[in-house]
């Protein structure tokens, strides 16, 4: 099992040596016209899917499923017909690369599921009636996420019944479902699946109260792909300044796993990090790390607060940073365990409001959330005692301000070298570590003027894009993008595009 579970991690992140000089080449690179923005994934077998909804005026939603090869040659397509107003859907690969999944819940509380098969290129459909009061509650979880997670060709979606949170369980070849109660989680909760690998045993939740001066104990719970609960739910004491905000799991072998995440006061800022190991249902040691002993955690900042950490600093203080963290599972290398986690902060902006008092027009000015800005990646090392060996920072150069959470960076591995890189709407930005030395190498813009345009055309909005490893030296970028064409004729000079970019980096 051990070996199993390892040689997926290392499956999922390898890739070939990157350094700072590294050399980008397009290879191959396809541009088409589409309505509408494309999530992408890449299966074992090198193909490329891509996972979108249509919409068009006075036509129905469309769900639409393409499959792609190496040369970004379309290889088949599937289309459904699909609810405009649905309270939920997901879709995710499968564990295994077999089957592509997509799941929507209309406002009729009817599941409509496809399953994509990837080697046959062939699509089914199911339609089933929601489970009588099952509600999906995405706001239960940790900064709102999404509650879902794709295991063993089944979706683990995160809901309510009568306000109790619980775990539907949909079997997507079947279109049977199951919930699930976890003993001792009632309407106060919050709630989050940690994530996994489809070699894992089991899936586990992390679940707590959802005030911190309530929270006596934070729990972490096993379920099989069946929805039955393994075990009792292992129990971890609560400690001041030190509440797991997030957690990630990495399994060892069938009897072993690591939880890692970021640790705080309120349970959500972030203070500092933390790595649990448990054996059996057990907390065998836990160690937690402070972001004031990192050599470089705030040395990013602005220096309007470089100016208040000294301050501190000659006051023998520590500063408190109020930053937020999403954090990713361990990479192995040698005997040295990699934690990574993004830094990044609220944003505000002004907004001025105006109301009737009396008949007396009233405006005045409010702040008003506008988004998280990412600033930097913090790369934590222990060895297998859970000792910290060394910890780098690096800025990262993402231009958008999500309104929710996200998972930027990918982690990958060829023997003692380790690579992050990720994709903002803008840039594709790469870092190499490698023998304690941090190296960045210089960012790609994903949309080139010069080069991916016609000398007519001008883009008007980046929408999104996501970069996937692929094979050997090989990424996919996955750009969607409107543009204004001058020559096009009146009424079509706008136009919404999905472009592919296959690039090599040596």
């Amino acid at each position: 099992m051990y070996k199993a579970i390892r040689a997926l991690l290392v499956f999922s992140v390898v890739i070939s040596c990157l350094c700072a000089s590294s050399q980008v080449e397009v290879v191959k690179q396809k541009r088409f016209e589409h309505n509408g923005a494309v999530a992408t994934s890449v299966t074992p077998s090198n193909k490329v899917i891509t996972y979108s909804i249509i919409s068009e005026k006075g036509e129905d939603d469309q769900l639409e499923i393409v499959a792609y090869d190496e040369k970004l040659e379309e290889e088949g397509r599937f289309q459904a017909k699909c609810s405009e107003r649905n309270i939920f859907k997901t879709h995710a690969l499968s564990g295994t690369g077999e089957y592509y999944f997509s799941l929507m819940i209309d406002k009729g509380r009817e599941i409509h599921s496809v399953v994509f098969n990837t080697s046959t290129l062939e699509g089914t459909e199911l339609r089933v009636p929601l489970e009588r009061k099952f509600e999906p509650n995405g706001n239960l979880d940790f900064f709102g996420g999404s509650s879902t997670t794709c295991f063993k060709n089944k979706f683990f979606i995160l809901g309510t019944v009568k306000n109790v949170p619980c775990i539907l369980v949909y079997n997507m070849q079947t279109g049977t479902q199951h919930i699930t109660f976890i003993p001792g989680m009632d309407k106060n909760n919050r709630v989050s699946f940690l994530s996994t690998v489809e070699a894992a045993p089991s899936i586990q939740v992390m679940f707590f109260h959802s005030k911190p001066k309530k929270i006596d104990a934070q729990y972490i719970v096993s379920i099989n792909e069946f929805g039955e609960i393994e075990g009792k739910p292992v129990s971890i004491m609560a400690q001041k300044e030190k509440l797991l905000i997030d957690g990630n799991v990495t399994w060892v072998d069938e009897h072993t796993s690591l939880i890692c995440g970021a640790t705080g006061e309120k349970s959500s800022i972030a203070k500092g990090m933390y790595i649990l190991e448990i054996k059996d249902g057990e907390v065998v040691r836990r160690n937690d790390y402070n972001f004031n002993d990192f050599k470089d955690f705030y040395s990013l900042l602005s220096v309007k607060t470089q100016n208040k950490i000294e301050k501190k600093k000659s006051k023998k203080k520590n500063f408190e940073s109020q930053c937020y963290m999403v954090t990713h599972p361990v990479a192995f290398s040698d005997k040295t365990w990699t934690v990574v986690g993004e830094v990044f902060y609220p944003t505000y902006r002004a907004e001025t409001q105006t109301s009737y008092v009396n008949g007396k027009t009233v405006t005045r000015t409010v702040m008003v959330f506008d988004g998280f800005q990412y600033t930097h990646a913090v790369v934590l090392q222990v060895n297998e005692e859970l000792e910290k060996i060394n910890d780098f920072t690096f800025e990262l150069e993402i231009s958008e301000n999500p309104m929710f959470p996200k998972k930027y960076i990918r982690t990958a591995q060829m023997g003692s070298q380790l690579n992050f890189y990720y994709a903002d709407v803008f840039n594709f930005g790469h870092v190499s570590l490698e023998e304690g030395e941090l190296e960045v190498s210089p960012l790609v813009d994903i949309v080139d003027s010069d080069k991916d345009l016609k000398d007519s055309e001008k883009v008007t909005n980046l929408i999104n894009s996501n970069v996937k490893y692929w094979y050997k030296d090989f990424y996919l970028i996955t750009e969607t993008f409107r543009a204004k064409d001058s020559d096009e004729s009146l009424g079509n000079k706008r136009k919404m595009f999905v472009q592919f970019k296959k690039i090599k980096i040596e």
